[in-house]
C-alpha cells in the first residue's frame, strides 16, 4: 500500500495528482492482498466458482486475529461481521462506489492521508503547509529520497533484469515473507493506479515500453490461479521469477501452534533453543494476545523463565530485535530474560542473498528454501568460514572473516549478487554489535550453573523429525538436525540432563510444499480435514495438504527420538468422521518395507497399508479428563499407543490451554 502510494507521490510538492482515480481503487485492492499475504482471508474453495475470473471469486476470513495496523484491522473487522462477497464487490465498497445505502458505511476512509501520515512517522515524508487559492492545504514531500530510489530500483530490477535478486530493504524486512510474490503484485499494483511511470522516468522511451510490456506479462501470469506460463520468457526478462515465487508458496516448514511448549514453558526455569533458524516458527496466545515466535523461545511468555538460543542455532540480529520489539509492544518484558550463546553462527545479509540464487542455479529441482539465509550460514559453518557472534566483538577477524566470504560468493555469482556491499554489511554488523552485547553469554557455564541447581529446563524444537538434515526426507528439509541429537550437539546439555523427549503430532497428517506425503488425501475427506482442523499457515494463509495418521511415519520419528510420551492434538478434529484410517504399513512393489524409505524415488512409489477404525461421532471439545472421551476416541489413543509403543501423555481437543487433556 505505501509503495504504491510513494510512487504516486510528487517528490518535491508531495501531492498526489488531482486527474488519478484509479489509485483509490489500487490502494483497496492492495488492502485485500496484504490481508491475504499474512493469511487473514482466502479465497473460499467452492469448486463451482472456480471458472469465475479472481475478482469475481469469494473471500472468507479465515484468521480473525488482528493485525495492529488501523487500516487493515478495519477491513478484517468488516470482512469478518458482513456476508461473504466477492473481491471486486469488496473492493468498490472499501472505496465507497456503491448505490447500495445500507453499504455505504463499508467504505474506508482518508486511506491516503493515514498512509501518508505512516510514512511521514517511519521519516520517509515529511509535512509542509502549502496555500492553494484561499486555503492552506496540507503536502507530503520526499524526505528520504534514498527509500524511493530503493523502491524504484526494485521495479526496474523486476522489469528488466534477466535474473531479479531481491534483497531485504527498509519496505521488504528479512523477516517478511513472500519478498518476490509481494514485488510482482506491488509492480501490477502501481501499473493499475497510474504510478508505475514514475518509477521508468529516467529510462529510455523504448526502455520503458519493453518494461510496460513485461507487466503486460506479469498481470497475464499472475492473474489466474494456479499461476500461468511466462509467454514472454523467450525475452530472458525475470527468468527465475516463476520458480522463485513457487519458493515462496511451497516452502516447508509452516508455524503450528504448539501449546505443549506454552504449557511445559509455564512451568520452566530456563527454555532454550537448540538448532535452527528464524525460517520456522508458531504461535502462541496468552493472556488473550496472539505472539508469533521465530527465534526467540516462547518460554517468554512465562515472567519468570530465563530463555537461551543456543550455539547450535543460526542467529540473525535484525529478526532478534524485531521479534524483541513485537513482543515489548505487546506487553511482554523481556528484560534480563534473554540470551544467546557467543558460538551461535550469524546469518549476514550476504547469506540472504545467496540463499535465492542458490535455489536459482537448482532449478526444477529446487528445495523450497525459505530464503532465510539459514542453508548457507550452515555451509559456511560446516566448511569453518563462518561468522560466530564472538567475532563480532573482533574488529580485525570480523573484516577478514566477512571479505573471505564475500569474496568467495563474488567469484561464484558475479554481477547477480546485485547492489551487495561488503562494507555496508561490515558497518552493520559493527553496529548491531554494540546493541547486542548485553544479550551475549557463554552458554556452557549458565547451563552448568542451571543443572547444579536443578533448575527445570525446557528445550524447545523448531522443526519436525521429518525435516532432520539426517533422518528427514531430504533433500526436502531443513539444513540441522531437528531432533535429539541437534539439542545435544546445540546446547552441551549432556545425556544424562535429558529427563523426557516429549513428540507433537496430529491426529491426522498435514504438510506444506512440495517433498513425499504417502498417506495424503486428494478427496472429499481430506478437503473435510483441511476445513475442520482449519489448516492453513498461521501467517502465510498456505493450504495445507492432509491425509490420515501416518503410524510408520510416527513410530519412525520414536526410533529416531526414543520419546518418552506423546502429546496427541487436534483430536477433535476427527469428532465428525464415521470412520477413521490409520497407516500401518507401506508397500513398495508389492513388498512391505520395514521403515521409512530413505530414498525419494523409493517414497514416490509407496502404496500405504490401512486399519479402518470406528468413529465416535461425537463431539470431544470440552473434555477435561480421559474418561470424558468418547470410547471410540479412547479407542484411537491406544491403538496409537499400542502401535508406536509409547504412552500419549498429552491429547489436545482445541486450540487452547484448557483443551489439553493430561494423563
Amino acid at each position: 500500500m505505501e509503495e504504491v502510494l510513494l510512487l504516486g507521490l510528487k517528490d518535491k510538492q508531495g501531492l498526489l495528482s488531482f486527474w488519478n482515480d484509479n489509485i483509490s481503487y489500487a490502494l483497496r485492492g492492495c488492502i485485500v492482498l496484504e490481508l491475504a499475504f499474512r493469511g487473514r482471508v482466502s479465497m473460499t474453495k467452492d469448486p463451482s466458482r472456480r471458472r469465475f475470473p479472481l475478482a469475481d471469486r469469494i473471500i472468507e476470513v479465515v484468521d480473525d486475529t488482528l493485525t495492529g495496523e488501523v487500516l487493515l484491522d478495519e477491513a478484517l473487522k468488516m470482512m469478518k461481521s458482513s456476508e461473504k462477497m466477492s473481491v471486486s464487490s469488496w473492493i468498490d465498497l472499501m472505496s465507497g462506489e456503491t448505490w447500495n445505502l445500507m453499504k455505504i458505511g463499508y467504505q474506508l476512509k482518508q486511506v491516503r492521508e493515514r498512509l501518508q501520515k505512516g510514512l511521514v512517522d517511519k521519516g520517509i515524508l515529511r509535512t509542509e503547509k502549502r496555500n492553494f487559492l484561499l486555503f492552506d492545504m496540507a503536502t507530503h514531500p520526499v524526505a528520504d529520497g534514498g527509500a524511493k530510489d530503493e523502491l524504484r530500483k526494485r521495479v526496474r530490477n523486476v522489469l528488466t533484469n534477466r535474473t531479479v535478486v531481491i534483497p531485504p530493504s527498509q519496505f521488504l524486512p528479512a523477516e517478511v515473507e513472500f519478498r518476490y510474490l509481494r514485488t510482482i503484485t506491488m509492480v501490477c499494483a502501481a501499473y493499475a493506479a497510474n504510478v508505475l511511470e514514475n518509477a521508468l522516468s529516467s529510462m529510455s522511451h523504448e526502455a520503458r515500453e519493453r518494461s510496460f510490456a513485461q507487466v503486460d506479462e506479469l498481470l497475464a501470469e499472475y492473474s489466474q490461479f494456479p499461476f500461468g506460463k511466462r509467454t514472454g520468457a523467450s525475452q530472458g526478462i525475470g527468468s527465475n521469477l516463476g520458480q522463485a515465487v513457487t519458493d515462496e508458496t511451497n516452502s516447508v516448514g509452516d508455524r503450528e501452534l504448539q501449546m505443549e511448549v506454552d504449557i511445559l514453558a509455564s512451568n520452566a526455569d530456563i527454555c532454550m533453543r537448540a538448532q535452527g533458524g528464524h525460517n520456522a516458527g508458531h504461535t502462541i496466545k496468552a493472556n488473550g494476545v496472539m505472539y508469533d515466535f521465530h527465534i526467540l523461545p516462547s518460554g517468554l511468555v512465562n515472567p519468570s523463565c530465563i530463555n537461551l538460543i543456543g550455539s547450535g542455532c543460526v542467529f540473525y540480529p535484525a529478526q532478534f530485535f524485531h521479534e524483541l520489539k513485537t513482543l515489548e509492544d505487546g506487553g511482554i518484558s523481556t528484560k534480563d530474560r534473554i540470551f544467546v550463546s557467543d558460538r551461535a553462527h550469524v546469518i549476514l545479509d550476504l547469506h540472504l542473498r545467496i540463499d535465492g540464487l542458490e535455489e536459482v542455479e537448482l532449478g526444477s529441482k529446487a528445495v523450497g528454501t525459505t530464503k532465510k539465509g539459514i542453508g548457507p550460514t550452515y555451509s559456511t559453518k560446516m566448511s569453518r568460514s563462518g561468522i560466530r557472534i564472538c567475532d563480532l566483538y573482533d574488529a580485525a577477524t570480523l573484516d577478514t572473516k566477512v571479505r573471505h566470504l564475500a569474496s568467495g560468493f563474488q567469484k561464484r555469482f558475479g554481477d547477480l549478487l546485485g547492489d551487495y556491499s561488503v562494507d555496508t554489511e561490515l558497518a552493520t554488523l559493527k553496529s548491531l554489535a554494540q546493541k547486542l552485547a548485553p544479550f551475549v553469554i557463554d552458554q556452557i557455564p549458565t547451563i552448568s550453573d542451571a543443572k547444579r541447581k536443578n533448575a527445570r529446563m525446557l528445550v524447545e524444537g523448531a522443526n519436525a523429525i521429518m525435516l532432520d538434515i539426517d533422518h528427514g526426507t531430504y533433500p526436502f528439509c531443513t539444513s540441522s538436525n531437528t531432533g535429539v541429537g541437534g539439542v545435544l550437539t546445540g546446547l552441551t546439555l549432556g545425556w544424562r540432563s535429558l529427563q523426557s523427549v516429549i513428540g507433537v503430532v496430529k491426529a491426522y497428517t498435514s504438510r506444506v510444499g512440495a517433498g513425499p506425503f504417502p498417506s495424503e488425501l486428494h478427496d472429499a475427506d481430506g478437503d473435510r480435514l483441511q476445513s475442520i482442523g482449519k489448516e492453513f499457515g498461521v501467517t502465510t494463509g498456505r493450504r495445507r495438504r492432509c491425509g490420515w495418521l501416518d503410524l510408520v511415519v510416527v513410530k519412525y520419528s520414536h526410533e529416531v527420538n526414543d520419546y518418552t510420551s506423546l502429546n496427541l492434538t487436534k483430536l477433535d478434529v476427527l469428532d465428525t468422521f464415521d470412520e477413521i484410517k490409520v497407516v500401518t504399513a507401506y508397500e513398495v512393489d508389492g513388498q512391505v518395507v520395514v521403515s521409512f524409505p530413505a530414498s525419494i524415488a523409493v517414497l514416490e512409489k509407496v502404496k500405504c497399508r490401512f486399519e479402518i477404525l470406528p468413529g465416535w461421532k461425537a463431539e470431544t471439545t470440552g473434555a477435561k479428563t480421559w474418561l470424558d472421551l468418547p470410547e471410540n476416541a479412547r479407542k484411537y489413543v491406544e491403538y496409537i499407543e499400542k502401535y508406536t509403543g509409547v504412552k500419549v501423555s498429552h491429547i489436545g481437543t482445541g486450540p487452547g490451554r484448557e483443551s489439553m487433556i493430561t494423563r
